[in-house]
C-alpha cells in the first residue's frame, strides 16, 4: 500500500500551483479535433482541475463554446482571448 505526503496547504506535493493552457491561437484544422479530445481527456484524469486554466481565442473553426462549457463542468476556469483587428 502507497501513501502520499501532503503539504501544509493540503495539496498533493507532486501538484501545486496552477497549470495553463493557452490555445488562444489554436488554429482550425483535423489536427484540432484530436487535440480538443486529447485536452478533454487529460483534464479527466488530472486530480485537481479547478487548478488547470484554460485560455481560448475566439476561433470560430473549432467548437469554443461545446469545448468551454465541457471543461468548466470538469471544473477548470476558462477564459476567452479576444483579439482585435
Amino acid at each position: 500500500m502507497h501513501t502520499v505526503a501532503s503539504s501544509p496547504t493540503g495539496h498533493s506535493p507532486l501538484f501545486m500551483g496552477k497549470i495553463v493552457v493557452d490555445w488562444s491561437s489554436l488554429l482550425g484544422s483535423l489536427e484540432t479535433e484530436g487535440a480538443i479530445d486529447s485536452l478533454v481527456n487529460w483534464v479527466r484524469t488530472c486530480p485537481q482541475r479547478n487548478a488547470i486554466h484554460v485560455v481560448l481565442g475566439p476561433n470560430r473553426r473549432i467548437p469554443v463554446r461545446r469545448l468551454r462549457n465541457t471543461l468548466q463542468l470538469l471544473g477548470c476556469t476558462v477564459t476567452t482571448r479576444n483579439f482585435h483587428s
